[in-house]
């Protein structure tokens, strides 16, 4: 019996090891993804999505960014349209606050949107490929970066700037 406890408690503190130390096969680190000219045009379709993106949210689609809210509820709220609605909170009457879905939605794709460009714009350099793609998609990234910021200051005013990415909470 004592034999026995031994031989399962030496298995035990020994068979562990294996296990514990693997790397995590989910997560794509920066550091070790901008590599190529895939991998740069598939960052740079990242920064292209915030423009169209729709928040699926308790089941049901909510439009943001140009997908809706920029060509249609926004426009709303000026005398370029009148769109009437029977919904007792929205852009058209103004009757809607800061936390309004569709507003908070698109104040958070063209934050993405920038941040996303700005990883990619650090990034860039380490890539292995010619100087003529890597200034291509430099200059997309600032193109987009720049017109997301174009969008918020024509719609907030002064907004905050950020030119480097977000690598941590406090930022």
């Amino acid at each position: 019996m004592k034999k026995l406890f031994f031989l399962l408690s030496l298995g035990l503190l020994t068979s562990c090891n294996d296990y514990l130390a693997t790397d995590p096969e989910d997560f794509v680190a920066p550091q070790t993804y901008y590599n190529n000219e895939a991998q740069l045009t598939s960052a740079l379709m990242g920064v292209y999505t915030k423009l169209g993106n729709t928040i699926n949210q308790g089941g049901s689609a909510e439009e943001s960014t140009y997908s809706r809210f920029l060509s249609l509820e926004a426009p709303s709220a000026t005398d370029e349209m009148l769109a009437r609605s029977n919904s007792a909170v929205a852009v058209s009457s103004y009757s809607f606050d800061s936390s309004y879905p569709q507003i908070v939605n698109c104040w958070t794709n063209l934050y993405q949107g920038i941040d996303r460009a700005n990883l990619l714009l650090e990034n860039l350099d380490q890539a292995n490929t010619s100087q003529e793609v890597k200034d291509q998609i430099r200059g997309e990234a600032l193109f987009l970066r720049g017109y997301y910021y174009f969008l918020l200051v024509g719609y907030w005013g002064d907004v905050p700037l950020k030119l480097t990415s977000t690598k941590s909470v406090a930022d």
